[in-house]
């Protein structure tokens, strides 16, 4: 088999250029999607059924202190009642959709989302 210059040269190109195309697609496929997450409705509840019985034992203190943090550091919302607003209700509102065990559902009934 006889390869010639020409062919020395276009095969190392044509390879980069293919592991290009698809790091491209790959990397862009992640960066589109990278706003939503998957969650499994058995995960979401016990995660907020946990967080739910673990905020009132944070002491207010703490709490005023991570939302100085939080404003420092130019992250929106840093009030925890906002956070709350914006995205513990829209994660309650998800979990009404999911098919749960009758104990976990009461339970995630229970949750106030609201600061102690």
């Amino acid at each position: 088999m006889n390869i010639t210059k020409f062919q020395i040269l276009v095969l190392p190109l044509a390879i980069l250029l293919v592991f290009s195309i698809i790091s491209i697609g790959l990397v862009e496929s992640a960066y589109r999607s990278h706003n939503r997450v998957k969650v499994g409705c058995k995960d979401l509840a016990l995660t907020l059924i946990t967080w739910d019985q673990l905020l009132p034992l944070v002491p207010e203190d703490d709490i005023a202190e991570n939302e100085h943090q939080l404003n420092e550091n130019d992250v929106e919302p840093d009030l925890y009642q906002d956070i709350i607003d914006r995205h513990i209700n829209d994660l309650l509102d998800d979990i009404d959709k999911c098919d749960l065990d009758d104990a976990i559902e009461d339970m995630v009934e229970e949750i106030d989302p609201e600061l102690p």
